[in-house]
């Protein structure tokens, strides 16, 4: 559970140092260490002339990386919980991407000459801040694809915080030609400050050190447990 930062809890930090001591989380220095980058970049867009202050060519969020289970998506959501701005939106990867082909395929049907541009608009347009969990890419077109898409939020001062089990030089696939990757891999190695968030703990195993994790046998009972999980 998440509450608004009021009074003295007014970081990041101090939330989350809340839910240790009630025993919600387990504290965990890689944790730390992103929550306060994350926190840097709640304070600077809840500045009312944030769009104003930054350059064109300076880092526009936070891309965090590291293997799974590790905590990822959940200092993610707790910055996004927190971040005092209405002017945002939360997606995972995969249903941001179905949301972006859908409007871009809406838009050459409408006869738009720029319907990749016209796409980014109908889905991020007056948004401050976007939240993309889980970014990978699977093929030459996404890449190419997301490199117009990125660049153009950017150029709209759009601040993005990005989950990945990768690190941006390694979202290319292994048979494609990395020439094809590179872009969008430049564009966000200097757009975002890459943050890897290590550890050897795998929280979902330690969530699920206290249940059953298999049924036997493949019975209308099994089924049912699994559709309850």
């Amino acid at each position: 559970m998440t509450h608004k930062l009021t009074g003295e809890d007014r970081t990041l930090m101090s939330h989350y140092a809340r839910q240790v001591r009630d025993g919600t989380l387990r504290d965990d220095a890689g944790q730390r260490e992103v929550l306060k980058a994350l926190d840097g970049v709640r304070v600077y867009l809840e500045r009312p002339s944030s769009k104003a202050l930054r350059r064109q060519d300076s880092p526009n969020g936070l891309y965090i990386w590291g293997d799974v289970g590790r905590g990822k998506t959940m200092v993610m959501d707790l910055f996004f919980a927190q971040a005092g701005l209405v002017e945002k939106r939360r997606a995972h990867f995969d249903a941001f991407m179905r949301d972006l082909h859908a409007a871009r395929h809406a838009a050459h049907g409408d006869g738009h000459a720029d319907a990749v541009g016209v796409a980014v608009r109908r889905i991020a347009g007056g948004i401050r801040l976007l939240a993309l969990d889980e970014l990978q890419v699977r093929d030459s077109a996404d890449s190419t694809l997301l490199r117009r898409v990125f660049a153009d939020l950017f150029a709209a001062g759009v601040t993005i915080v990005a989950t990945s089990n990768t690190p941006p030089s390694e979202l290319y696939r292994a048979d494609a030609k990395r020439d094809v990757f590179q872009p969008l891999i430049d564009l966000l190695s200097t757009r975002l400050i890459v943050h890897h968030l290590g550890g050897p703990v795998d929280y979902r195993l330690r969530a699920g050190e206290a249940k059953r994790n298999y049924f036997f046998p493949n019975d209308a009972r099994a089924r049912a447990a699994l559709n309850r999980i």
